[in-house]
């Protein structure tokens, strides 16, 4: 095996835990670390009081008591220029559950998941220590524009709380909610205040590709490595090597590749097409969907056990009809950022505007307001819009008979999206995938499901 780089020579990393110290202090030592073991957290303090600790383990298989929290918290407050690092793995219910339960309450630094990459967690110990937010900082009295996620209802406020502490941890994190309702914003802000923002933001729309390239976009091929590969091409996964890649529609990513990326977050390696040499990358996953995954396993649409790596945290962001008067919020922010760039003297919008915004289900979410303010302000008669002017004079007028479920609301909205689509597109399949932004495949399964009957042309 050969040796690994140390963060300094002769440094010790403190290791509680009841089971795997003997290995992690035996590896630690090929890198020239001092390992020391110790089997209870509260007695941490007595051994980093002695000794200058470089870092400091905590297995949470073993960690699972009241007295353990108690200590930690004592330690986090005692310990503040130390960085303390938490694994987990053996016991995929409890350990998992307390993992993230201890980040919200900031008592770990990064989490890492078994099995456990030392070389990965070595470079970590290399890196300069991100500060944790001053708790002034997590208050409701945060500037409405924090993080570009505008708004001050209740849902958005907790939504930047929680961004903040998951962006101090490495670890996956699974964001949910409707389309539209800013998922990849939410994306971007854990990556833009993470220890990784210097490097790069990776985006994947997991449905707008074909099924037949989402292999070589991901992983990359080698030099004919099949007919037209005429050059070695690097995978998105390895072009955000350091920093964050988002897998945006993840519902869709194909289940005979699944298995591939569940590979790549167990063991953080992966071959590109055409080759067998395996590469170690150190990219931090954040995936993203508006369906309901446990369905999609339950249906056998998706790997029970890549669910489960993927969602060790989560963020569900909220539809627009739940964020009460940051609707009027947005609304007048967009207001002036398209104004100025349509070259419009659009001022604001009148009462009338207003009540059919909040009254609205909004089933298109923040895109569909930003597609309905664009459209009005470039075609206003007038300094101020009305109900009129933004279309939604019938939708503020006609109340509903009862209030659909979420996913009644849901499916409604899909299948009315895709039946205009088709109506643009003159029924031609390929443009009305095109339009709605996912691939030919997305839109027979979405058009089976609602029992639209398509057709080529």
């Amino acid at each position: 095996m050969q040796p690994r780089s140390a963060p300094r020579q002769g440094s010790t990393v403190i290791v509680a835990s009841l089971r795997g110290s003997g290995e992690l202090c035996a590896a630690l030592a090929e890198a020239h670390l001092s390992g020391i073991s110790c089997g209870k957290v509260d007695e941490i303090a007595g051994i980093a009081a002695q000794k200058s600790a470089a870092a400091i383990i905590v297995d949470l298989d073993d960690m699972l008591g009241v007295s353990d929290r108690a200590a930690l918290k004592a330690l986090r407050s005692s310990s503040r220029a130390t960085p303390i690092i938490g694994i987990y793995g053996y016991d995929t219910g409890d350990s998992q559950a307390l993992a993230q339960e201890y980040l919200k309450d900031r008592l770990f630094d990064q989490i890492c998941s078994r099995p456990l990459d030392l070389d990965r967690l070595l470079q970590t110990l290399k890196r300069p220590r991100t500060a944790l937010p001053r708790d002034s900082r997590d208050t409701c009295a945060e500037p409405s524009d924090d993080m570009g996620i505008v708004g001050e209802s209740p849902a958005i406020v907790a939504i930047r709380r929680s961004i903040r502490k998951i962006a101090a941890t490495d670890v996956p994190v699974l964001i949910t909610g409707e389309s539209g309702t800013g998922k990849e914003l939410a994306a971007r802000a854990i990556h833009q205040l993470s220890s990784r923002r210097a490097a790069p933001f990776v985006a994947i729309n997991c449905a707008g590709l074909p099924p037949g390239l989402i292999a070589t976009e991901l992983f990359g091929h080698e030099r004919g490595a099949f007919t037209g590969a005429v050059a070695r091409k690097l995978g998105r996964l390895e072009i955000a090597n350091g920093g964050t890649n988002f897998l945006d529609e993840i519902g869709d990513f194909p289940l005979e590749l699944q298995g591939h990326l569940l590979r790549f977050l167990q063991e953080k390696v992966i071959e590109r097409v055409g080759s067998t040499t395996s590469i170690t990358l150190d990219t931090r996953i954040v995936a993203a969907t508006h369906i309901d995954l446990k369905k999609a396993v339950e249906a056998g649409r998706f790997r029970e056990d890549l669910y489960y790596r993927l969602n060790v945290l989560s963020i569900e962001m909220p539809p627009l009809r739940a964020r009460g008067n940051d609707i009027v919020l947005l609304a007048d922010r967009l207001l002036q950022k398209f104004s100025r760039e349509a070259n419009r003297s659009v001022v604001g919008l009148r009462d009338d505007a207003i009540a059919a915004l909040r009254s609205y289900t909004w089933p298109g979410n923040v895109r569909e307001l930003i597609a309905v303010l664009q459209r009005a302000v470039v075609l206003a008669d007038g300094p101020w819009l009305t109900a009129s002017a933004l279309g939604l004079l019938g939708a503020s007028a006609a109340a509903p008979a009862a209030m659909p479920t979420l996913e009644q609301a849901r499916n409604a909205a899909e299948s009315a999206c895709i039946q205009r689509a088709l109506t643009m597109s003159g029924s031609n399949v390929r443009r009305a995938a095109r339009i709605l932004g996912i691939s030919r495949n997305t839109l027979y399964r979405l058009a089976e499901r609602h029992a639209i009957i398509l057709r080529e042309l």
